[in-house]
C-alpha cells in the first residue's frame, strides 16, 4: 500500500513531515528567484532568437546573452490525446539534467513535491548520470532545474517539466479507494491550461471528485477536503460529500501545491486515497513553459 494511503495514527506525523519538507523547498526556491530578481535578471532556459554576441568586455554569464540553458526530460512521452508523460506511484523512475555549455555546474533538480537532488559534471566531458525519483501520492508534479556556475544560478523556468502519477492499480477497479475525477487549469486557453505553473498574482482552478464507491465491506469514503502550501491564497471554493473545487492565487513566485485529501473509514480507522497538484509560480513577466513536453506544448 503507497505511503500515502497510511493508517490514521501514522497519517498526522507523515502529513507534518510532508509539510515541513514542501516548505523547506519553498524556502529554497523563492531565495533563488528572488536572489535572481534582485541581481536584475531571471536566466531563460530554452533556445532564443535574434540573441547576438556578447561584447569583448561583457562580464561573465550574468549580464552577456546568451545565457546557458538548463534541460530537464525522462524517457518517456505523453500518449495520443495526453498533455504530459505518466510515471506509476511508488516505483522509482529515471530523470536527466544538463546544460548546453562545456562548464562544470551544480546541479539541482526539483521533483515538485517538496524534495529534491542535486550532482556535479563537467558537461560535454563527462556524461550526466540520471537522477531517480519515487512519487508517493497520485498527482500532477512540475520539475525544475536550476544549475549553478561560476557563482551564478540559472533556473529552467522555460524547460519545465510537467509529469503525471498515477495508481499502479486504475482506482476504477479499485475495491478499497473510490474512483476519482481531478481537474486542473492554469486559467490560460487550450491545452496549454493543463500545465501546472502560472505567474505572480495569476490564479489556478483545481477540483476532484469521487466517480465510484469502494466495494469492499467497511471501506466508505468521507467528504474530501483541499490543503495547500503556505503562500497560496485562498480566492473561492466549494464541496460536497463527493467532491472539492477551489481557486488560489499566488503573491510571491517558487515552487507550490495544492492537496486533495480523500479520508476512507475502514474497519480498523482510517486510510487516505490523496491527490497532489504542483504548480510552478514564477514571477510577473518571466515567460514559462516547457521544452520535452507533449504533443501540445
Amino acid at each position: 500500500m503507497s505511503a500515502n494511503r497510511i493508517a490514521s495514527r501514522e497519517n498526522a506525523k507523515g502529513s507534518s513531515r510532508a509539510l515541513n519538507s514542501r516548505r523547506a523547498a519553498l524556502v529554497i526556491l523563492v531565495a533563488v528567484v528572488v536572489a535572481l530578481a534582485s541581481s536584475g535578471y531571471v536566466i531563460l532556459s530554452t533556445p532564443q532568437t535574434g540573441e547576438s554576441s556578447p561584447p569583448p568586455t561583457c562580464p561573465p554569464y550574468s549580464s552577456c546573452p546568451p545565457p546557458p540553458k538548463v534541460y530537464v526530460w525522462v524517457p518517456y512521452a505523453a500518449g495520443p490525446g495526453q498533455t504530459m508523460a505518466s510515471v506509476v506511484e511508488g516505483l522509482s523512475f529515471p530523470a536527466f539534467i544538463s546544460l548546453d555549455v562545456p562548464e562544470f555546474a551544480r546541479f539541482t533538480l526539483l521533483w515538485g513535491d517538496g524534495t529534491n537532488s542535486s550532482l556535479t559534471v563537467q558537461q560535454f566531458n563527462e556524461s550526466a548520470p540520471p537522477l531517480s525519483h519515487v512519487y508517493s501520492d497520485l498527482g500532477t508534479f512540475v520539475l525544475l532545474g536550476a544549475a549553478t556556475l561560476r557563482n551564478n544560478t540559472f533556473v529552467g523556468n522555460l524547460t519545465l517539466l510537467p509529469l503525471q502519477s498515477v495508481a499502479p492499480v486504475p482506482l476504477s477497479i479499485s475495491q478499497v479507494f473510490p474512483g476519482l475525477s481531478t481537474t486542473f487549469s492554469n486559467g490560460s486557453s487550450g491545452p496549454l491550461q493543463y500545465y501546472p505553473w502560472t505567474h505572480v498574482g495569476q490564479r489556478v482552478s483545481v477540483s476532484a471528485a469521487y466517480t465510484s464507491l469502494p466495494t469492499f465491506p467497511g471501506y466508505v469514503p468521507r467528504p474530501p477536503t483541499l490543503v495547500a502550501s503556505p503562500g497560496a491564497i485562498l480566492i473561492s471554493g466549494a464541496s460536497s460529500g463527493t467532491s472539492v473545487a477551489a481557486s488560489y492565487s499566488f503573491s510571491s513566485p517558487g515552487m507550490y501545491w495544492i492537496t486533495m485529501v480523500g479520508p476512507i473509514s475502514e474497519p480498523w480507522g482510517t486510510i487516505y486515497q490523496n491527490y497532489t497538484w504542483s504548480i510552478y509560480v514564477g514571477a510577473t513577466g518571466v515567460p514559462l513553459g516547457c521544452y520535452f513536453c507533449g504533443p501540445f506544448a
